[in-house]
């Protein structure tokens, strides 16, 4: 799978014209991470030790603060160690079993949702588009408290494939999977947008490269955990613009990272973007002490149908001379990040 997503990614880049011109030259394309270099055995694992490497991703445990908890916190909680624990047990039996990854994992997850069922005012009954979704995690998260079709937006093709693995573990025999990058075998691009645009499916498995088959307005609640940051100038251009087009009026999009713009990554307060392209704060856990919570949630939501386009992002902060396609430490003449 892994080289599949490979071959479908640069079937697009060569398709969609990243590898010429203003595009290659000055921006480079949108599907990479930068991270890349500083993480090689990461990036290089197999499948499954990818999954390995997702389900002990968190680390620590912290308590749920009175700001976030809601009346199925608790049960959500228990729920998910019972989920998780399970995954350990099925997906590495030659593994020991970590307490503190469960517990972890868990946590953040039942933390999550819990913001979201109280900040949010979302029908029962929802399209939830996730965006990086590492494990694919939320999936079985927000699924808890809502009926959802559930859409994985990935570029990474390790972990495209890692999601492919853990979300038919859990839905194989229960809800209908369609994975874009194996229906690229059998069917049209035409085909495969009338497809993933349906009711027909529970579980859409996407790639980056194809966001833009997904229809305008079509997305009640848009997820972004500990990924934002950690992008391309390029790349979060792509998800920015793609999202205030996908989202619908009244929808919600949740973000929850350690709300710092890292060295090497791009320099976009992409909170202060969203307020000025049609998003209103809902709500913000503005923690004194960062070491007493993991990470930092927030949800806004979406008050217009006002859209931008990655080319207007990219005018408004690369400039017509600006430079990133090496990345930020190479990036020069570039218009002031306000």
């Amino acid at each position: 799978m892994i080289k599949k997503v490979e071959e479908s990614k640069m079937r697009a880049l060569i398709k969609q014209r990243w590898q010429v011109g203003d595009l290659a030259i000055r921006l480079g394309h949108p599907y990479s991470y930068p991270d890349n270099d500083s993480k090689p055995f990461i990036l290089d694992c197999d499948t499954f030790q990818g999954i390995n490497h997702y389900l002990s991703a968190y680390y620590v445990k912290k308590k749920t603060p009175k700001f976030i908890e809601e009346k199925k916190t608790k049960s959500n909680y228990s729920s998910l160690i019972t989920l998780f624990k399970k995954a350990h047990l099925d997906l590495l039996p030659y593994k020991k079993l970590e307490k503190i990854y469960i517990e972890g994992q868990a946590s953040v997850r039942s933390q999550d949702i819990s913001f979201i069922n109280k900040y949010a005012s979302l029908k029962k009954n929802l399209t939830h588009l996730d965006i990086g979704p590492g494990l694919g995690d939320m999936c079985p998260t927000i699924k808890l408290d809502y009926k959802t079709k559930y859409i994985a937006l990935e570029s990474t093709p390790l972990t495209y494939s890692v999601q492919r693995e853990f979300l038919k573990y859990l839905y194989y025999n229960n809800q209908s999977i369609y994975d874009v990058i194996e229906a690229e075998d059998f069917k049209s691009e035409n085909e495969i947008t009338k497809d993933i645009n349906s009711r027909n499916y529970d579980i859409v498995h996407l790639p980056s490269w194809h966001f833009k088959l997904l229809k305008d307005n079509s997305v009640d609640l848009v997820t972004a955990t500990f990924m934002l940051n950690e992008l391309s100038y390029s790349g979060l251009f792509w998800l920015i613009s793609n999202i205030s087009s996908k989202i619908k009026k009244n929808g919600y999009l949740y973000i929850r990272d350690s709300y710092i713009l890292k060295p090497g990554m791009h320099q976009i307060e992409y909170d202060k973007l969203l307020k000025k392209i049609g998003f209103k704060e809902i709500a913000f856990y503005r923690i004194k002490n960062r070491l007493d919570f993991y990470g930092i949630p927030r949800i806004y939501k979406k008050i217009n149908n006002k859209k931008i386009s990655f080319e207007n992002l990219a005018k408004m902060f690369i400039g017509k001379y600006g430079v990133v396609a090496s990345g930020q430490q190479r990036a020069y003449n570039l218009n002031k990040i306000t």
